[in-house]
């Protein structure tokens, strides 16, 4: 059985749109905790840009679904992320999208398409894995059974 759908791994990826650099870092998380860790971790090393735009979904039922615009217009960035988190299915999973700003504004629609796009390219790069209820017996017996 099936109980949810998390990344493989910590992955990176980056993309420039409209002259503006995208660096997505995304993890697998086990609580909150690890999330906001991993979170500050991300921004600490990427301290000299424009924007770390965080989001998590945490726990089997995705109890926990948080995220942040860091000061790009409100509802373009971290809400969009968190939305394609729980689309794709996926829980326990932190990401951080990095902007270094290129000089062209891309307006609401353009940051959530370029957000929500950078996002699912570190998914894609990350992968996702199903975590599943396992149970393991041991057996033993004579030879002649």
């Amino acid at each position: 059985m099936v109980l949810y759908k998390t990344v493989a791994c910590r992955a990176r990826a980056e993309q420039t749109i409209e002259r503006s650099r995208f660096i997505v870092t995304i993890a697998p998380v086990s609580s909150k905790e690890e999330a906001d860790g991993f979170i500050r971790e991300v921004s600490d090393e990427f301290k000299d840009a424009s924007h770390n735009v965080p989001a998590m979904v945490v726990g089997d039922k995705m109890q926990i679904q948080w995220a942040s615009d860091n000061g790009e217009p409100q509802g373009t960035s971290g809400a969009p992320m968190v939305q394609m988190l729980v689309k794709e299915g996926v829980t326990n999973t932190a990401v951080v999208v990095t902007r270094y700003f290129g000089g062209i504004k891309l307006g609401t629609g353009g940051l959530v398409r370029a957000y929500t796009g950078t996002a699912k390219l570190g998914l894609e790069k990350a992968g996702i894995k199903e975590v599943r209820e396992m149970l393991e017996v041991r057996a033993q017996m004579d030879y002649t059974y």
